[in-house]
């Protein structure tokens, strides 16, 4: 093989590397997270650890996580020892949002954006205030302005 040939062949492998990168950003990008709409994602435990979270698109299983657990929930934990919720972490990494209502310091910290000292603000203004409303009313807490809340919004329910 010549020089030239080398050359061309060297560049068309850049080439190739660049297009891979750039699609797996476009691929892997927050604006194009994808979640499972049509089915319920659930924890199995086994012994205290997260054994594996499987996704449940309904029919038989679902009425038997129903039958065992009675309300059935996106982002649950299942073990021997009965029902539960599964880490917000965990929620989030599956593009399941987090209650603003419920969830405490740990729980909020596992938000995109959200830190422990805004936490800490989201909480003493749920004190402060009772219960969320609306899930817009995150822009009176300090610290919220409208930029983090658009960030944070896919994250979030009440």
């Amino acid at each position: 093989m010549g020089r030239e040939e080398s050359f061309a062949c060297l560049l068309f492998l850049i080439l190739l590397l660049f297009l891979n990168l750039f699609f797996c950003f476009i691929k892997n990008s927050p604006l194009e997270r994808k979640t499972y709409r049509n089915g319920l994602f659930v924890e199995i435990r086994e012994d205290g650890r997260s054994k594996v979270v499987r996704v449940f698109p309904g029919g038989r299983m679902y009425s038997k996580i129903k039958e065992r657990c009675g309300n059935v929930t996106n982002g649950m934990s299942i073990s021997k020892k009965g029902c539960g919720i599964m880490s917000a972490y965990k929620r989030i990494s599956l593009g399941i949002p987090i209650s603003i209502n419920r969830e405490d310091l740990y729980g909020l910290c596992a938000i995109p954006g959200i830190g422990p000292h805004l936490a800490e603000e989201i909480i003493s203004y749920r004190n402060k205030h009772g219960r969320f409303n609306s899930v817009k009313e995150l822009l009176n807490v300090k610290g919220i302005g409208e930029r983090l809340y658009k960030k944070i919004r896919p994250f979030v329910r009440l």
